[in-house]
């Protein structure tokens, strides 16, 4: 197929789902039209290949913590960026009706959960758009991340839960109830019955899947007895992952791979889980919603491939003026390339995209667009415009112990490339800054003469000394480090990591005295051991679906360690999500069994505990005459030890209290037993 061909191809799918969401062929027009400019200029930054350790992982395997997305799926999360304002706008009109208003809480949920990982996208279609539970949702996680090593406890999924709930809040304001269900759980009030939307929830669902991506779930499917090399990431190359990460987002998003997924937990099947929320909608909202694309011609094909030949004609005649960054529609700040050439911003959690927006000769244009890339400490790119211009984006993020974003800086970077445009601009920078110091503007009529003269000087000297020397950088370096705020540390520039600072002064003259100040140790700060974290994990709630009631804390920022294997434990603490007879029995069942096993036993005393055996009661009555429950132990750091073979969701027993105390203690032993017989391969 041609190339004009496919670029026809991937534009009618852009403009039907663009139409999907909105139902209007001339906002669908506009949506995706401004979409495809944005990615014009963003895919060079998204495609470089980006290496990092990833935080509270084994260092036997590199794995990325967030997708590296191709440029159909970036132009996907573009339409959902360019949606959101006229999502809003008819939002605060009020005329949506209930179909429409499902279509864009499903897709700012897929939104912001593609933005971070599929353990997000699990999550959000799991416990937020469906009602399974939390142990529900760690069953299906493990199932499709097919890796053991990345199983954590409920805690993790609770306290994730909580902050979905919380942007899905923000962004629907007062058209969202949230009300408390069983145990203290927080949820979105549901509307009376959901089952009427179950077909259209599927073709929301259809339409928000990754493009071009395929099923990997067989229709029978076996999970205890084979595994998915389509789901399993086994590869020491991190950029490995990515495809994995999407095969894992489509079975999760693909209503029909979803299903034949929770069939094979044998969970029920999500029509019957829906819960759509009850919106706060006015009666007289109608929308007329309608599924049908209409055709888009080859004269509005046409128009769109003009407006982007159009905007790279633009960049290409830009010459150095005003830079606005702003950062998801929000300015936060300008850079004015006559004074200075970068730009340092802080950038709030969550947020998604970075924009260079030039102004020159009263002209507007879009230079530069980088997606926030959270997924490592730090990152640089640099993209190329026509004009020859640099722009450099450096992401610098302070990660927690699981790999995700506290805080984030961003550096803003512009550097011309050719001898004359960077000479002209660096002596500009010069004449700006001895115009403040004398306060031009009071001798304006007996310096600016005379500026003028020695601007046509210097002009000749720069294009004379760039034809010698044949490189601007130098100049340009010099410049740079005399308008811009020296950091505390002499090593490392703002726009640098220290990990990559070796790579970035190999052009640079005088590198070898920094590279011999590498040799310094920076004093590292002591780390919690694994009794502090324990005591941490037990102050937070026993309910196993209280997510309203769970603030994450402050992390360290040092790498997580991964705790004691199941082979090291002694020491067993018990938590129970329940207080009745039948608990209470258990309880005391499971303490006689730790205590007679003369492997392990139990303790109150936290600050002594190696680990904690969590039991969640899934009882669906509480007057059922037998036990039934979840039992998992974690060590101090999170992570799941038992059960192994069930990738850390936890085995289930049901029975008489003694009889299911007595099975837990004996499944224990026997992992243990195993664990102990092949230490390297049970290291978290």
């Amino acid at each position: 197929m041609e190339k004009t061909d496919l670029l026809d191809v991937t534009i009618n799918q852009a403009l039907s789902l663009a139409y999907f969401i909105h139902g209007d062929k001339t906002l669908a027009l506009q949506i995706v039209t401004s979409a495809l400019n944005k990615l014009e200029v963003a895919v060079q930054a998204q495609d470089k290949r980006l290496y990092y350790e990833p935080q509270g992982r084994t260092t036997a395997r590199k794995a990325r913590n967030r997708i590296n997305y191709n440029e159909k799926h970036l132009l996907q999360r573009l339409i959902y960026l360019e949606s959101e304002p006229y999502e809003k706008e008819k939002e605060r009109e009020g005329k949506l009706d209930e179909r429409r208003m499902i279509t864009h809480f499903i897709k700012h949920l897929v939104k912001i959960t593609l933005k971070r990982n599929s353990f997000y996208v699990a999550l959000g279609i799991s416990r937020l758009l469906h009602n399974y539970t939390t142990a529900e949702a760690m069953e299906i996680y493990n199932l499709v991340v097919q890796d053991p090593e990345r199983a954590r406890d409920d805690y993790y999924y609770r306290s994730r839960k909580g902050r979905l709930m919380q942007e899905m809040k923000e962004r629907f304001g007062d058209l969202l109830n949230l009300i408390k269900v069983n145990r203290g759980e927080e949820r979105f009030e549901p509307r009376p019955s959901s089952k009427q939307f179950n077909g259209f929830v599927f073709d929301c669902l259809d339409n928000f899947t990754p493009w071009a991506t395929a099923c990997v779930i067989p229709s029978s499917y076996n999970p205890f007895a084979t595994s998915l090399k389509e789901l399993e990431f086994d590869s020491q190359d991190p950029d490995a992952e990515h495809h994995i990460e999407i095969n894992r987002t489509h079975t999760i998003l693909h209503p029909d791979c979803f299903t034949r997924l929770v069939k094979a937990l044998k969970l029920n099947p999500p029509n019957d889980r829906l819960e759509i929320p009850n919106f706060n909608l006015s009666t007289s909202a109608t929308d007329n919603h309608r599924n049908d694309p209409p055709t888009f011609g080859r004269d509005e094909l046409e128009a769109i491939k003009s407006s982007l030949d159009e905007q790279a004609h633009r960049r290409k005649r830009f010459s150095a003026g005003l830079l606005k960054v702003v950062v998801d529609g929000a300015l936060m700040g300008e850079i004015d390339l006559q004074r200075v050439c970068n730009l340092q911003v802080e950038i709030a959690e969550g947020a998604e995209l970075i924009e260079i927006i030039g102004n020159s000769k009263n002209e507007e244009v879009r230079l530069a667009s980088c997606f926030i890339q959270a997924h490592q400490p730090t990152s640089k790119n640099t993209i190329t415009l026509e004009g020859g211009q640099e722009i450099t984006f450096s992401q610098a993020h302070k990660i927690d112990q699981y790999g995700e974003v506290e805080t984030s800086t961003l550096n803003i970077d512009y550097r011309e490339t050719r001898a004359f445009k960077a000479a002209a601009l660096a002596i500009n920078h010069r004449i700006n800054r001895l115009g403040d110091a004398l306060r031009i503007n009071n001798l304006a009529g007996v310096i600016k003469p005379a500026l003028a003269f020695m601007l046509v000087a210097l002009l000749g000297l720069g294009v004379w000394f760039f034809a010698i020397k044949g490189d601007p950088r130098p100049l340009e370096q010099a410049d740079h480090n005399q308008s811009s705020p020296q950091p505390e540390n002499p090593e490392v520039t703002p726009n640098q990591s220290p990990d990559s600072k070796q790579a970035d002064n190999r052009d640079e003259p005088n590198s070898g005295k920094i590279q011999n100040q590498d040799k310094q140790e920076k004093p590292q700060k002591p780390r919690k051991s694994d009794n502090d974290r324990l005591i941490a994990s037990d102050r937070k709630p026993t309910n196993p679906e209280d997510a309203d009631a769970v603030k994450p804390g402050t992390r360290s920022t040092q790498p997580a360690v991964s705790g004691l294997a199941l082979s090291e434990i002694k020491l067993i603490g018990i938590q129970i999500s329940c207080d009745d007879a039948h608990c209470q029995e258990l309880r005391t069942r499971l303490i006689e069994g730790l205590s007679a096993s003369n492997r392990f036993a139990f303790t109150n005393d936290l600050n002594k505990a190696d680990a904690l055996l969590k039991i969640s009661d899934i009882r669906e009555t509480p007057n059922d005459s037998q036990a039934s429950v979840i039992a998992r132990l974690a060590n101090a750091k999170g992570f799941v030890l038992f059960p192994a073979n069930r990738g850390g969701s936890g085995n289930r027993y049901r029975g008489q209290p003694a009889e299911v105390a007595q099975k837990i203690i004996n499944d224990l032993l026997e992992e243990s037993l195993k664990a102990a017989k092949h230490p390297a391969g049970n290291k978290q």
